[in-house]
């Protein structure tokens, strides 16, 4: 599973206004299905985040590769009116021993919180 964080979505929204800010999103949006396969799941996971599930991929290399082509589609893109945006993805792997859902979701946040910390622009995974 990845989550996607817009970095500096809050600059974006006091800076061009909220319509514009929706504009950013639908675009990421975009971006992020283009960069996904077809057996992947794209959703808004709420405010500036997104949610993906990757759900035929095996081992770190697999999850780790689409988020970084996710996040350097982003990079390069150019946003009408906004310019250059980033995100920062955390990548969380299911483990056979997880009790429950929210133990993936748990270790993608706090991977995603650790490539916030990091600088941004960037991907995160634990190992």
């Amino acid at each position: 599973m990845l989550l996607i964080d817009v970095d500096h979505f809050k600059h974006i929204n006091d800076t061009y206004g909220h319509a514009m800010g929706d504009d950013v999103l639908i675009q990421l949006a975009q971006l992020i299905q283009f960069n996904t396969r077809a057996t992947d799941f794209v959703a808004r996971y709420g405010g500036e985040e997104f949610a993906v599930v990757l759900p035929y991929s095996e081992g770190e290399q697999g999850p780790y590769v689409v988020a970084q082509n996710i996040c350097a589609g982003i990079a390069a893109a150019t946003f009408d009116g906004v310019g250059k945006v980033t995100v920062s993805i955390g990548v969380g792997l299911v483990y056979a021993s997880d009790p429950d859902a929210a133990a993936l979701i748990e270790r993608a946040d706090q991977q995603l919180y650790k490539a916030k910390q990091s600088g941004r622009n960037q991907v995160a995974i634990a190992g």
